[in-house]
């Protein structure tokens, strides 16, 4: 049992998220910029394509000097198109990878949101366990009281770090609180 040092009175010890956000962000929209990209990547591909059939077209078409310069200035254009397509696909991998960070951490943030519910509702139910046992005369649980000590639920602490983490890997349930009667 976590013993915090609480208002006078038994107050409680207030939002374990109180002060952090979630920052604004909006993974759709990267997502739907990443296809564009996608799209972009195809679009600049299929000329690349169309060039390099062009350049080998004007051999069979075309002898001699200006047939080579026209060659070789095709061909830069159709490599310089896949290294342009080349870049757009990474730019829509780095979205992708930007969107499902964002997505993970505002999975986090709602997790985080119902653990600090829960450890809200955890330490009022101790809260209001103290006040029945000084009620009924227990020394102990009026000492509690009469200094302002309050209970913290260890879901208080997971609560404030689940945003920050970076996995969610650990799908392993919190322990239960230990409560001396």
């Amino acid at each position: 049992m976590s013993i915090g040092a609480g208002l006078f009175g038994g107050g409680g010890l207030g939002d374990p998220l109180a002060g952090l956000t979630l920052p604004p962000g909006d993974p759709g929209s990267l997502n739907a910029t990443a296809a564009t990209y996608v799209g972009i990547s195809g679009g600049l591909d299929a000329s690349a394509s169309r060039r390099s059939q062009a350049a080998a077209g004007v051999g069979q078409a075309w002898i001699g000097t200006g047939a080579v310069s026209c060659q070789d200035a095709v061909s830069r254009v159709g490599s310089s198109a896949r290294k342009v397509a080349s870049s757009a696909n990474n730019a829509a991998a780095a979205l992708r990878t930007c969107a499902a960070g964002w997505e993970a951490a505002k999975a986090r943030w709602a997790q985080a949101q119902n653990l600090a519910a829960q450890a809200m509702a955890e330490e009022a139910t101790e809260r209001n366990r103290v006040k029945q046992m000084a009620a009924a005369g227990n020394p102990i649980a009026g000492i509690d009281q009469a200094l302002g000590l309050a209970y913290e639920s260890p879901l208080r602490s997971q609560a404030v770090t689940r945003p920050r983490r970076r996995s969610t890997s650990s799908t392993r349930p919190p322990a239960p609180p230990k409560v001396l009667s």
